[in-house]
């Protein structure tokens, strides 16, 4: 299940590349306690199929990664109809077809069927940052609100 909508601050760790370990492998060893202040607010998921992860309170921006043209509309048609089981791709506004992936979401976005969510997180330590590096080369954090 994808993360819910609140008013709260969360931070969501991306795999780098796709084949990667799992989540709960890439968390092994770290200190959800250091991260958040409690167990409870770092969820660990694992899953067969991606989900969309960004912002989920509006002010979300979709550009052209060729032509840097705005394309909020036809990606949120062509994000709706890969959820129904359809394609993820879009006709862009520059007319080539591009992976829903490719496209330059700001803020910052990604699909995935694994993250490490961290709910009002502490500050990543550096050893926490080091052990990611070494399980999910290239990860990504997601700030997300909503």
């Amino acid at each position: 299940m994808p993360p819910r909508a609140t008013h709260r601050l969360r931070v969501v760790i991306v795999p780098g590349r796709v084949g990667s370990i799992s989540a709960h492998e890439a968390f092994e060893g770290l200190d959800a306690i250091a991260l958040c202040g409690q167990a409870e607010d770092v969820r660990v998921h694992d899953g067969d199929r991606e989900f969309f992860l960004g912002n989920e309170q509006g002010g979300f921006h979709v550009r052209c990664p060729v032509t840097g043209e705005p394309a909020a509309r036809p990606f949120a048609h062509a994000l709706q109809t890969w959820r129904e089981g359809g394609p993820r791709e879009m006709d862009c506004p520059c007319g080539a077809h591009h992976d829903l992936a490719a496209m330059d979401l700001q803020p910052p976005a990604a699909f995935s069927a694994r993250w490490i969510e961290l709910c009002e997180p502490a500050e990543l330590e550096p050893r926490h940052g080091t052990l990611l590096d070494e399980r999910w080369p290239g990860w990504t954090s997601l700030v997300v609100r909503g």
